[in-house]
């Protein structure tokens, strides 16, 4: 065992650790454990968004899919930075603005109770349940990665490493809530692109300089940088670049997402947020690209398809033994728990905030509190038991996850900050018929390999139905009432 590694992650962890306890005091409310009471800064705001919304797909998924596929891959890329722009420029202030307007709600679900004045709680419960559902596959990625991670640095049994993984997050998500995944998050944001560039650079720089890792990798393949055909010369066809550039559309959906959106101290915070995070975004995603295509040329050992994912993971073992690349590898982790720690915590705080609490209404504030934490320990041994399978591909999970929050949520996010018609039932119809097209879609596809439509993108045909739906049964519907009307037209101008 390679002792100066262990004391990176054995420091790392401590530290996440240390944070949640010293929030702990600080997490006393209701506001405060599920939403920070709205006072996270607009720097704090955007690293910590970057750092829940990539997970170990930044390190793992996408730097295999990379590996495997060269530049050809790397259509996902320019959806990810086009889609995380648009959501910062369209969603992220006017989900801030309108969030505080109607009725100060802490998660999606009583943002739709409140806009909607869903009085049944329909609209609440089943969207809270298509977040518990589609967070239990996004978790289980992330307990994945973190296994094969702890595995492969350490030598452990996958077993014991899912079992460390999950010990870890609850250890320090059941102090602290909201405040302290901000702030871990930011931290982690800060060591994820640090060590991701430190690593492309250093590749290049290894390799010769800029022109000679490009000589190196034509080598390896002409068709390398080729982003219309594979390393092996075979054409990319138009499904798979919809589908790749189709994951820019998740991000109107992502509710772990959202949520760091409507923590933000002020509207008026957004852009020096936006700004921060599209520098992290872009400097990322170019080093992520670098480190996959210079992992053909610079390892002497070829990964497989099954373990091109650890191709992040292996560059630094041998670019960088010692207590340097411990701290470079902790990245991995940084990434896979700023993710999974986010999604777990909005589950817990859907569970208890939209379920709990309308089912319990006689429940106090502390009773809202505990119940959030102990939701918290419920879901991640759920997440466990679906990543017990060592064999699940992160990638494949985080798709099928980010493709059903996409088009579950993004369709009635964007209507409900744009459409001033749109009703309860049309959100209503939006959300179910979004999440089933997503689940019978994928289901479909594994029962017909042979029918090329289906291997499209779930979230596109689920996005558009549920967009078609939404404006169909609004028209169909009862005019919104009064006071929903005033305050769509007054949420543009809210300011606190």
């Amino acid at each position: 065992m390679n002792y100066s590694v262990l004391l990176a992650f054995i420091i790392y962890i401590a530290l996440m650790i240390g944070t949640g306890l010293f929030f702990y005091s600080k997490a006393t409310t209701v506001n405060a454990y599920f939403l920070g009471e709205r006072k996270i800064g607009p720097y704090i705001t955007s690293i910590s968004t970057q750092a829940a919304d990539m997970s170990g797909w930044l390190l793992m998924g996408l730097p295999g899919a990379i590996y495997i596929g060269g530049a050809s891959a790397a259509w996902v890329v320019i959806g990810v930075v086009i889609g995380t722009y648009v959501n910062w420029v369209v969603i992220a202030k006017r989900l801030r603005q309108y969030t505080r307007v109607a009725g100060n709600g802490v998660t999606l679900p009583s943002y739709f109770r409140y806009r909607f004045q869903d009085e049944k709680g329909w609209l609440s419960i089943i969207s809270s349940a298509f977040i518990l559902v589609f967070f239990l596959f996004y978790t289980a990625a992330g307990f994945v990665a973190g296994a094969k991670l702890l595995g492969t640095v350490f030598d452990m049994n996958y077993y014991n490493s899912l079992a460390c993984v999950g010990i870890i997050i609850v250890a320090y998500i059941f102090a602290g809530g909201f405040l302290v995944i901000s702030w871990a998050n930011c931290f982690r944001g800060i060591l994820i692109v640090f060590s991701i560039a430190v690593v492309a650079v250093g590749v290049v720089m290894n390799l010769g300089g800029f022109s000679e890792f490009v000589r190196a990798a034509n080598d390896v393949s002409p068709t390398m940088f080729n982003m219309f055909e594979t390393i092996d010369g075979e054409a990319v066809s138009v499904i798979e670049i919809i589908t790749l550039l189709a994951w820019g559309l998740g991000y109107f959906g992502q509710p772990h997402i959202l949520a760091q959106f409507m923590g933000i101290e002020s509207p008026s915070k957004i852009k020096i947020s936006r700004r921060v995070a599209m520098v992290w975004t872009v400097v990322t995603m170019i080093s992520v690209v670098v480190v996959g295509i210079a992992g053909r040329v610079y390892l002497k050992t070829p990964l497989s398809e099954t373990t091109a994912e650890l191709v992040y993971a292996e560059m630094v073992s041998t670019m960088f033994p010692g207590f340097l690349g411990g701290i470079l590898l902790c990245a991995i982790l940084a990434a896979i728990m700023s993710t999974t720690d986010s999604q777990l915590f909005v589950s817990a705080s859907t569970f208890t905030y939209d379920v709990y609490r309308v089912f319990n209404k006689k429940a106090t504030n502390e009773d809202v509190l505990w119940m959030g934490r102990w939701a918290v320990i419920i879901l991640v041994a759920m997440g466990c038991s679906i990543a017990s399978d060592p064999d699940r591909s992160v990638l494949a999970l985080v798709e099928y996850a980010w493709g059903g929050f996409g088009a579950t949520f993004g369709p009635v996010i964007i209507f409900s900050l744009f459409y001033r018609r749109m009703t309860a039932k049309g959100a209503l119809a939006g959300i179910i018929s979004g999440g089933l097209t997503v689940t019978v879609w994928e289901i479909a596809s594994k029962i017909f390999p042979n029918v090329e439509i289906l291997s499209l993108y779930e979230i596109i045909p689920g996005f558009l139905i549920s967009a078609i739906l939404i404006v169909v049964v609004s028209r169909c519907d009862e005019k919104p009432t009064l006071e929903v009307l005033q305050k769509f037209d007054a949420y543009k101008y809210c300011d606190i």
